[in-house]
């Protein structure tokens, strides 16, 4: 009897079933149709904040261009260029494929493998002979790389021989070589013997790997310390250096440098320029008084950006900057051709939905001019790579000028820009990975070449 029964229970069960496949297939096809038609409609993206670019745009409409195929390969990648939300779906997506079973404080290695070899030890050297012009002393080659790996905006990574993730703060392995140091500073001598009316200052900043390496990689690769020391015993008398190193120490437990972005943070800039300022005995700028200090959540910088670095979507970060309240004017130029692009007043900050380290004086685009009121007789140059993009807002608490110069893109004569503008002080101002690699050539271009 049980057995009839079930027999007779069959065919109900084999209907509910095929019912609840219908429905399962009806809602899938609904919530794809829902999301392709919300796609449609809803507003696309002009710029990626995450990708710090503009997006597509809308393609015209030619015959011409459809018979060709260009327009529908255009209309293609708007589409998917422009996706409503991309920030937040990629996140998303990312912080999935995260999830790999790591435990929190697990060091991640993530070795590149088209990046230069590391250099064999050389052996240490005195510095060249200061060259003067006319003369033709021997000068040490600086090292070059087999290979660019150049990205926009963060160009020290092309001699980064890995990226290491500890306690949720994600960090460049180092290493330097001597010839490049010696370069560096043979450039900073040649221009104080050459313009010894200036006031020339070496600012040697370290990357956070000088301080937070965990103990199990201190002291396997480059001595970060050992080699501004070094930079520092080849400096002649009359070259002013700026202990960064040991400022910065002191300040391990603070938020001197940022965790997912491979830049120090404008807090350890800060300690940098009011080390400076008081050995140059000028207004020493004070965050409470000078500045209105802003912050955000949330913010990921460019270890994940532009490095892949996936498991850092789940270690955002607060990005904190200083806003000066006194008045300033800021004129910016173009490198190719020094002519003025835009103007500012009381404006060093852009950006658009969100901060970024590099917002200050649209980064590395432009030669910058700041005109202050701080009436002290005083001019200062900024040579510099993107770690010196920040010193800005606090240098001019105490210049009456500031021009703010990339070394890479600089195309001009430095001495002749010097010596029109009346600067009375010249600072280098770049990371360790360019005054001790194969960057430090620039320098040696614009000052001994």
């Amino acid at each position: 009897m049980e057995n009839q029964q079930q027999e007779l229970n069959r065919p109900q069960r084999n209907n509910v079933l095929f019912a609840i496949r219908i429905v399962f297939v009806y809602l899938f096809f609904a919530v794809l149709l829902s999301g392709a038609v919300l796609l449609l409609v809803l507003e696309r993206p002009s710029y990626s904040q995450d990708e710090k670019r503009e997006l597509a745009t809308m393609p015209s409409f030619s015959l011409s261009a459809l018979y060709k195929g260009e327009y529908t390969e255009a209309l293609q990648y708007f589409y998917n260029d422009t996706i409503p939300y991309r920030s937040e779906l990629k996140r998303f997506s990312d912080r999935v494929l995260s999830y790999k079973g790591f435990a929190q404080d697990d060091v991640y290695i993530d070795i590149p493998g088209d990046l230069p070899p590391i250099p064999s030890e050389e052996p240490d050297g005195t510095l060249p002979p200061v060259t003067t012009p006319g003369t033709n002393a021997e000068e040490v080659p600086a090292v070059t790389p087999s290979q660019s790996t150049e990205k926009p905006n963060v160009n020290e990574f092309s001699q980064n021989q890995g990226i290491v993730t500890y306690k949720k703060r994600a960090m460049e392995l180092y290493w330097g070589s001597k010839a490049s140091m010696r370069d560096y500073a043979l450039s900073l001598n040649t221009l104080q013997t050459r313009m010894p009316e200036l006031n020339v200052w070496s600012m040697n900043i370290p990357i956070s790997s000088a301080y937070y390496l965990p103990p199990s990689l201190a002291g396997k690769y480059g001595d970060q310390e050992q080699d501004c020391a070094y930079i520092r015993s080849l400096l002649q008398e009359g070259v002013y250096y700026v202990d960064v190193y040991n400022v910065l120490k002191k300040h391990v437990d603070e938020d001197i440098y940022l965790r997912t972005d491979h830049h120090w943070s404008y807090l350890g800039v800060f300690y940098a320029v009011e080390e400076m300022m008081k050995q140059a005995n000028l207004p020493v700028p004070n965050l409470s008084d000078d500045y209105v200090t802003k912050s955000k959540d949330g913010n990921l910088g460019s270890f994940y950006l532009y490095f892949d670095q996936k498991h850092l979507v789940n270690y955002p970060e607060t990005f904190t900057w200083y806003e000066p309240k006194f008045s300033f004017d800021c004129t910016y130029y173009s490198y190719d051709t020094m002519q003025v692009v835009k103007t500012s007043q009381n404006k060093m900050f852009f950006y658009y939905s969100e901060p970024f380290y590099d917002m200050v004086n649209y980064g590395d685009s432009y030669l910058t001019h700041v005109k202050t009121s701080a009436n002290t007789g005083r001019k200062v140059a900024v040579f510099k790579d993107s770690f010196g993009n920040a010193l800005a807002p606090f240098l001019a608490k105490g210049f009456d000028e500031i021009w703010v110069i990339d070394l890479r893109y600089f195309k001009g004569d430095a001495y002749a820009f010097l010596a029109e503008k009346g600067v009375t002080d010249v600072l280098m101002a770049s990371c360790m990975f360019t005054n001790a690699g194969y960057k430090s050539s620039y320098y040696k271009n614009l000052f001994v070449s």
